[in-house]
């Protein structure tokens, strides 16, 4: 079995597309990191008022400033591009024991369905997703702490979503090359 970022089934033999895709990966994990740092910070800042408390007798009111807004824009931020480099990887759950078993023809309709299913899915949400971010623009809703425009957050799901549309039409292309076999198994023909 090879790398997950060597198995890039929807970006086959194109290099720019393979570091575009590592640029997403890059991205989500960043985000996810940045999550965990802060949200660890807090906890040793907390257990340092817990300290201080014990030995003062007063608790200091310390802790990081806007700590659940910023963890939920990192989140926000990390699962649509995590979701993207899922399609672009071709990274999805499947039962490889039928797989293998399926004739070239059998794998190329799984292969489409799955890239037209995931492309309608991930259109609709998208679609959904961007009318949720206009009507926040409307009302210019803020998170509770930072005053962060809640724009901030819906425009990183709507990246991700359009993301993973084009990674399933570019699936979907490759799908339809004669020169592919989706996966490099056994075929039973």
């Amino acid at each position: 079995m090879s790398e997950p970022i060597a198995d890039m089934r929807a970006l086959d033999g194109n290099p720019a597309g393979r570091i575009f895709a590592q640029l997403i990966i890059f991205l989500s994990f960043a985000a996810i990191s940045i999550s965990m740092v802060m949200t660890v910070g807090d906890i040793v800042v907390r257990l340092a008022a817990s300290v201080v408390e014990t030995l003062s007798g007063q608790r200091p009111k310390w802790g990081l400033f806007g700590l659940v807004d910023l963890t939920q824009l990192a989140m926000m931020s990390a699962v649509p591009l995590a979701i993207a480099a899922a399609f672009f990887l071709n990274a999805h759950i499947r039962i490889d024991l039928i797989f293998n078993l399926m004739s070239r023809k059998g794998r190329r309709l799984s292969a489409a369905m799955s890239a037209l299913i995931g492309g309608t899915v991930c259109g609709l949400c998208l679609w959904t997703a961007y009318g949720e971010m206009v009507g926040q623009l409307d009302f210019t809703t803020t998170s509770a702490t930072l005053g962060i425009p809640y724009t901030w957050y819906w425009a990183p799901l709507i990246i991700g979503f359009g993301l993973s549309l084009l990674a399933c039409v570019i699936g979907l292309i490759q799908v339809f090359r004669p020169d592919r076999v989706p996966e490099d198994v056994p075929v039973h023909d």
